[in-house]
């Protein structure tokens, strides 16, 4: 129980300097297979395993249906871009609000988004909101840059279903043309560096 404690502590809690999914997913899984640790005690790792096996890097992310403002619906999958970051947030959460503004304080995002040649264009930005408040979603898009994609999980099968591992808001994953998961529950100095090592003459 002490080492189960310290590993949840390290590895899976987002606040960690050393979190990891992909070296707590092993441990993970001795727990749940261990015969020495009693049932009631592996609910909660049976819980954090489902979370953190959803939407790993590398693998496809799942796909959602997504409503605008004006009542449109789309696709996660129909988004036409070489990058897509995708924003999970409430808009009266303070630490999301920061969040917000750093991404559009990012000269290296922001150069991603408005190149000099508008063909360069690489990442697309989806906000979404997964509660039900369409009121108060409604009256802080004012807040998102025009250019961002900002829609609300109309049905909430975002979060109803768990089809997302939001443990903490706001989430960020990076995601490639084909939505390919690069980084999960990542933060925005996190996204810049991936950009910087692809080396792209326009993000730096």
């Amino acid at each position: 129980y002490y080492f189960t404690r310290l590993a949840d502590k390290y590895l899976y809690d987002l606040n960690s300097p050393v979190h990891n999914d992909e070296f707590y997913i092993p441990f993970l899984e001795s727990i749940i297979e261990s015969k020495i640790v009693d049932e009631l005690h592996k609910i909660r790792f049976r819980y954090q395993l489902s979370m953190v096996l959803k939407n790993r890097p590398d693998s496809i992310a799942t796909d959602f249906i997504y409503t605008l403002a004006s009542g449109k619906r789309a696709f996660l999958s129909k988004i036409d871009s070489e990058y897509t970051l995708l924003f999970f947030n409430n808009p009266d959460c303070g630490l999301c609000g920061d969040v917000r503004e750093k991404i559009i304080a990012s000269q290296i995002l922001s150069n991603l988004q408005h190149p000099k040649d508008y063909r360069l264009k690489k990442l697309a930005i989806l906000s979404i909101y997964t509660e039900d408040d369409f009121g108060l979603w409604k009256s802080h898009l004012w807040k998102s840059p025009s250019d961002w994609i900002c829609g609300y999980d109309k049905q909430m099968n975002i979060r109803n279903r768990g089809l997302y591992d939001l443990r903490k808001i706001p989430a960020l994953y990076l995601l490639n043309r084909e939505k390919r998961v690069l980084l999960k529950n990542t933060s925005v100095e996190a996204v810049e560096e991936y950009f910087v090592k692809q080396s792209f003459p326009y993000s730096s």
